[in-house]
């Protein structure tokens, strides 16, 4: 009898700590390609972040195949222009927001602790919490100074289906060759 009670009040007290771990992991950041963070819940456990392909310069492609809500963020290094950068967010190739200015009232100083910062203090922004289960977000982000310069990045939250074999063709011999 005292297992029982044992055991029901653990699990009582183990419910509160999974309902925690439902939200979004700000503590953890993802490259999202070029100047973009990307924050996913924190009960993901495949995350494939910033894939390159080599024939799409400035396009990054980010699998999430668990990932119910994604959080995309912003950066700028001090010496930037912030008032010059505009962006635009696609979910499911329909347009959510279009040419919108960065805010820099909402930009925020951290430091940046890796090896490609190395302690730099940057500016960073929240673009927005998506739902990404599902769905496909792109962003698009540029500079008024450079509009051909477009960085895009894609986040893929649908899952890939498994391949299907069509037709087995088996070579064989013949008189005038294989």
């Amino acid at each position: 009898m005292t297992k029982i009670i044992l055991t029901s009040i653990s699990l009582l007290i183990m419910l509160p700590a999974v309902n925690a771990q439902k939200g979004i992991n700000f503590n953890h950041t993802y490259p999202g390609g070029g100047r973009l963070l990307m924050t996913v819940d924190s009960s993901a456990k495949n995350v494939y972040y910033y894939n390159k392909f080599p024939n799409q310069p400035n396009t990054s492609f980010s699998y999430l195949p668990e990932v119910n809500n994604l959080s995309i963020q912003i950066y700028f290094r001090k010496i930037d222009s912030v008032q010059d950068y505009r962006y635009t967010i696609l979910v499911d190739d329909k347009p959510i927001v279009v040419n919108k200015s960065i805010n820099q009232e909402q930009l925020k100083d951290i430091i940046r602790k890796d090896d490609d910062f190395k302690d730099e203090v940057l500016r960073t922004t929240t673009l927005g919490v998506f739902p990404i289960k599902g769905k496909t977000i792109t962003t698009l982000v540029y500079s008024i100074e450079r509009p051909l310069d477009i960085e895009k990045s894609v986040f893929y939250g649908k899952p890939i289906p498994s391949a299907k074999i069509e037709v087995l063709a088996k070579r064989f011999a013949t008189e005038r060759g294989v």
